[in-house]
């Protein structure tokens, strides 16, 4: 079991700000993300991996190296990084074994 942490960069655009994070398949994790109150906006796709869009068979081979994962711009007035976080590791605790493992970028 692997847990990757990725942290780019975090600036603030206006009052919003924007994750990538990823906990297996990215339509569950979007979905729970979309209830937490002040995520504006939410986009699926693939990170860290190789080749140029990959369809989703391949990325289910485990041979390209991507993970799905969402991105999530959340305004900081409404919630911040750490009950992100929080919501984040409560959902994919490390100790749980996860066959996509897990990767949390912070970026703008």
């Amino acid at each position: 079991m692997w847990l990757f942490l990725f942290i780019i960069n975090v600036e603030e655009i206006d009052v919003k700000k924007k994750i990538i994070i990823a906990g297996g398949c990215f339509w569950g994790v979007e979905k729970a993300f979309r209830l937490l109150k002040g995520i504006k906006e939410t986009k699926v796709g693939y990170v860290n991996g190789r080749g140029d869009c990959p369809s989703y068979q391949e990325v289910c081979t485990g041979l390209t190296g991507y993970k799905e994962a969402v991105e999530l711009k959340y305004e900081t007035e409404e919630v911040d990084l750490k009950i992100i976080l929080k919501a984040f590791f409560s959902l994919f605790m490390p100790i749980r074994k996860m066959v996509r493992g897990m990767i949390l970028t912070i970026s703008t």
